[in-house]
């Protein structure tokens, strides 16, 4: 059987997107507001927090498994990181057309973990509410975190260099 079933973080990754489209009530379409990167990083990042919270050390061997895989990939520099956050595409085919699909899920990781690190846990989920009054993605974004996501977009993607680098 696959690992993830049995220790449960597809269960817990699950549990996470049905928590974020609560917070988006008001609109049955509001989930192709989000850009997948986003989606899939806010619960990959609850996830492996969720099912290693117990344990500092499993937690952290968890990310640094995802940021081997990162390091390991010498074309994934921070021009690169740049230009994957640069899009706000909900279309899971844009992403299987142009990355490693599953790059939706690792690099959104690390820029919901630099989010959290700076901003708290509370303005992630006021991100999907705000998604659910009507907002577009980047929209929401800013009216959250008080920034555009085009301006911090270039500071996160140095960022997660520097953090793969440092597991």
């Amino acid at each position: 059987q696959n690992e993830n079933i049995i220790n449960g973080e597809i269960y817990a990754h699950e549990f996470v997107h049905n928590i974020m489209d609560a917070q988006m009530t008001n609109r049955v379409e509001a989930q192709k507001q989000v850009t997948n990167w986003f989606w899939e990083g806010v619960a990959t990042y609850s996830q492996t927090f969720l099912i290693h919270n117990k344990n500092y050390d499993e937690y952290y061997g968890a990310k640094r498994k995802l940021a081997d895989q990162l390091y390991r990939d010498k074309t994934l520099n921070e021009d690169w990181y740049n230009k994957f956050l640069s899009s706000t595409s909900s279309d899971y085919r844009y992403w299987r057309d142009n990355y490693e699909h599953w790059r939706l899920y690792d690099v959104g990781m690390f820029v919901t973990e630099i989010l959290v690190a700076t901003y708290g846990v509370d303005p992630l989920m006021d991100v999907f509410k705000k998604i659910g009054e009507g907002m577009m993605w980047d929209e929401a974004f800013e009216a959250t975190y008080k920034v555009k996501w085009n301006d911090v977009r270039p500071i996160v993607s140095k960022t997660i260099v520097k953090m793969i680098k440092g597991y």
